[in-house]
């Protein structure tokens, strides 16, 4: 029996020989919900999107190196969305790309009705909102 390769590290990257931690921000995030929806604009590099749970804004920080760094340079954000306030959708998460189009999706619970919904191709003038049907009721946290 041949034995199970090793698993790999959260921060293992063949080019990147240091295998540290990436730093993304030193101040300012403590009222964001992080969101790691993968590579939103299709450039190979991690992008990053946040929350912010202080007016609903939903914001995509791209990435600008191979390895992870610089994803929380302002001059890259793009707001993605608004309106996700944290009393109105309690939970979010991203998928990625779970439709297959190319562009990321998230998706967030609704307090109103206890229901599901999927934001498809977020930032994007195809983005649409999906209804998921199930009650939602009592979850706290989904990824």
């Amino acid at each position: 029996m041949r034995p199970l390769p090793p698993p790999p590290t959260p921060f293992s990257d063949e080019g990147d020989s240091d295998l540290e931690p990436v730093l993304l921000a030193s101040e300012g995030w403590a009222d964001m919900d992080l969101i790691a929806p993968g590579d939103t604009d299709g450039d190979g590099r991690p992008d990053l999107a946040a929350r912010d749970r202080a007016n609903g804004d939903l914001w995509v920080y791209r990435g600008t190196d191979e390895h992870g760094d610089w994803l929380t340079d302002v001059a890259d954000q793009v707001q993605a969305g608004s309106s996700f306030t944290v009393a109105a959708n309690p939970l979010i998460t991203s998928p990625g790309d779970a439709d297959h189009s190319g562009h990321f999706d998230l998706w967030y619970t609704r307090s109103s009705t206890n229901t599901l919904h999927a934001y498809l191709d977020v930032g994007t003038d195809a983005k649409r909102k999906l209804d998921l049907p199930g009650d939602w009721t009592g979850h706290r946290a989904i990824s």
